[in-house]
């Protein structure tokens, strides 16, 4: 990986746990240690990408008890949001009108937004 990619991948990593941390200057150095280390292993920008998502939802269900994770599609083609929830009692707690009933996916907890 070049200097400009390996940034780029710190940037992306930061900014998917700087609420997380609280400083961004933190986030940040976290990042670029952990891009660096892993590049030296030989990931490519494509792993990062995929990586920082992951961070980011981790994150966001650690702290909210859901996060947005993709667009989805109803069977009558009607696009909606989906957001992952920590577990179904926290769906009860968080639920309002805009999120569809819960369905499981792989053992997790998933509702649309529509």
């Amino acid at each position: 990986m070049t200097k400009s990619e390996i940034f780029k991948a710190a940037h992306k990593l930061a900014k998917a746990v700087v609420d997380y941390v609280g400083d961004y200057r933190i986030a940040l150095s976290f990042s670029l240690k952990t891009v660096i280390a892993k590049a030296k292993k030989g990931a490519d920008s494509k792993w990062f990408d995929e990586s920082a998502e992951r961070v980011r939802v981790k994150f966001e269900i650690k702290m909210h008890g859901f996060a947005f994770v993709g667009k989805g599609a109803t069977n009558s083609g009607k696009s909606t949001s989906v957001y992952k929830f920590e577990s179904v009692s926290k769906y009860n707690e968080i639920k309002d009108c805009s999120f569809g009933a819960y369905y499981f996916e792989n053992g997790e907890v998933f509702a649309n937004k529509y």
